[in-house]
C-alpha cells in the first residue's frame, strides 16, 4: 500500500470509518503477527497482543499525526503491548508440555531452521532483536526504528551494530556459511 492510500485511509478512521480501520488492520496483521511470534510469543499469545494492538490502535487513533509513517505508530504500540505482555506473563517456573506440533507449526519450523532471524531471536536481547527486525524485516529507517523501540537514533545505530557483530560472531562460531551482515545505515 503506498503512503497515499496509507493516509487516506487512516484520515478516514480518524474520522470514524470502520471500513478504513479494517482495511488499515488487514494490511499490517500478518507482518505485527510476523514480528510478535519473533520476539518469542507463543502463538496464542501474538494473536490477543496483536489484537490488544488493534484495540489500543483504535482508541488512540485520534493522536496518530502522520509526522511518522502509520506503521512505525502501529509497531510501537506492539512493541508496548509485547512488554506488557511480558511482564503479566512472565512465567514463574518453567512447565515442560509435551505439545505436538499443528502441521503448520512444522511447515514453519522446517522451512526457518536455517534462518537468520530463530538465531537474532535466541541470542539478542528484546531491544536489540526489535531493532534489528524493524530495520531489517519492516525496512524502517533509523528515526522510525528509535520511535518505535523508544530510543534515540544513537542508540539505534550503536545497537544494530552490536547486533549485528553479535550475530557475525555467533554464526562463525556454528560454522555457518559466511552471510554478511551489512554495517550500512
Amino acid at each position: 500500500m503506498d503512503r497515499a492510500t496509507e493516509q487516506d485511509l487512516v484520515h478516514r478512521a480518524q474520522q470514524g470509518s470502520v471500513d478504513a480501520f479494517d482495511r488499515l488492520m488487514s494490511e499490517w496483521d500478518d507482518r505485527l503477527f510476523r514480528f510478535l511470534r519473533l520476539r518469542g510469543l507463543s502463538h496464542a499469545d501474538a494473536q490477543d497482543t496483536l489484537q490488544e494492538t488493534f484495540l489500543q490502535a483504535w482508541r488512540r487513533l485520534r493522536t496518530y499525526r502522520d509526522t511518522w509513517r502509520f506503521s512505525t505508530w502501529l509497531f510501537t504500540i506492539a512493541v508496548r503491548e509485547a512488554g506488557r505482555r511480558h511482564r503479566r506473563e512472565a512465567p514463574e517456573a518453567p512447565v515442560a508440555v509435551a505439545e505436538e506440533p499443528s502441521p503448520l507449526e512444522h511447515c514453519v519450523s522446517v522451512e526457518t531452521r536455517d534462518n537468520l532471524w530463530p538465531l537474532a531471536r535466541q541470542i539478542l536481547n528484546d531491544a536489540q532483536f526489535s531493532a534489528l527486525w524493524l530495520y531489517y524485516g519492516e525496512e524502517f529507517d533509523i528515526a522510525e526504528v528509535g520511535r518505535a523501540v523508544g530510543r534515540s537514533q544513537a542508540w539505534v545505530k550503536v545497537n544494530l551494530h552490536r547486533a549485528r557483530r553479535k550475530l557475525g560472531d555467533a554464526l562463525e562460531a556454528r560454522n555457518l556459511p559466511g552471510r554478511q551482515i551489512s554495517n550500512a545505515y
